[in-house]
């Protein structure tokens, strides 16, 4: 499978060879016309979804949870918020899917799949490739003004379960698990510094507070993971200090409840509330029939405290909300996806 969106359009020649475990056939060429008529050449968004889930050298697995939850949100960003099948990318495991959710054999490539989304770019989360997506996204958002760039990321943090109270990252980084290595707060925050465009991060992940610069209940942290900066909203699944949890078929928890909040329309009109924990609204004029970042960010705080969900109030999720400026006074609009 080829995809023509990464090439000019005109004449192109195509080299191939077989192997059956032997040996190599002969090369084989064919010359082909390409013409990518781009019905959205002129919607400059991007999104990046990341899941390193089932890394053999990790017990505890995570499933394809995180490939599901990152699929459904990238059908729902290329239907409601019209983003361009081909400006999404989506990084899973090894590039492979395993039997027994995960945990067993290759079955396919994610290319090869029949359910795979068309037009998406699929591959592995390795360091490497994510270095390489991110800086080709960052090249073509800074040549627009309006660009808007969503970037999610999912795998198990690094932190010390013995030490209940603080994880043991009180003066370390927060740091996230890949499938070939480990990634920072800090360097993800150098990788993403050229960038100058509207940025929505996600990293849900235990001990995670770090990438958005919160200890937790809303504290700064010592260590700068550079990330924050005006026009960006940085969130985290869990504060610096606590584990978070994920579901082996449907995901991590906080991004399933904040994307449920945009999907259903539920999170409309919710704020803050006491040590940002979230609350709902019943006056209409906090409510306009669309769902900001922020928003859905409150509201899955808030389901969090409910009966259903109280058992993980303690995973604690943090943000940065810098959109679109310093607060508290340049930061009173909210972010709106697909605008």
């Amino acid at each position: 499978e080829i995809d023509t969106t990464q090439y000019e359009n005109g004449e192109h020649e195509i080299q191939a060879k077989a192997y059956d475990n032997v040996s190599y056939s002969d090369v084989a060429s064919l010359n082909i016309y390409i013409d990518n008529r781009d019905e959205y050449q002129n919607v400059h968004r991007w999104a990046v979804f990341v899941a390193s889930a089932n890394r053999p050298d990790i017990k505890t697995k995570l499933g394809n949870g995180g490939l599901v939850l990152a699929e459904e949100m990238a059908r729902y960003f290329i239907e409601h918020y019209n983003y361009p099948a081909s400006h999404i990318t989506i990084l899973f495991d090894d590039g492979w899917i395993r039997d027994k959710n995960g945990e067993g054999e290759r079955i396919s490539t994610l290319q090869e799949r029949g359910d795979r989304i068309s037009g998406v770019s699929y591959g592995a989360a390795t360091v490497n490739n994510i270095k390489q997506v991110l800086a080709g996204v960052i090249d073509k958002a800074n040549a627009y003004d309006d660009s808007e760039v969503f970037i999610w990321m999912f795998n198990h943090g690094i932190g010390d379960e013995e030490k209940k109270y603080t994880g043991g990252k009180i003066l370390e980084h927060s740091e996230l698990i890949l499938w070939d290595g480990v990634m920072s707060d800090d360097e993800l925050g150098e990788i993403l510094s050229p960038l100058h465009a509207k940025l929505c991060l996600i990293v849900d992940a235990c001990y995670s507070g770090g990438f958005a610069n919160r200890v937790i209940f809303n504290f700064p942290t010592v260590l700068n993971s550079k990330l924050p900066a005006n026009g960006r909203i940085i969130i985290t699944g869990a504060s610096k200090l606590t584990k978070g949890y994920a579901s082996t078929t449907s995901g991590p928890l906080f991004t399933y409840l904040w994307f449920n909040g945009i999907k259903t329309g539920d999170a409309d009109g919710f704020r803050a509330g006491l040590f940002e924990r979230g609350r709902p609204t019943h006056l209409k004029f906090f409510k306009d029939g669309k769902v900001s970042v922020e928003e859905a960010f409150y509201f899955a705080r808030y389901m969090l405290t409910t009966k259903e969900f109280r058992d993980y109030m303690w995973m604690q999720p943090q943000m940065s909300d810098r959109y679109p400026g310093n607060p508290p006074f340049r930061n009173r609009g909210e972010m709106l996806l697909g605008t």
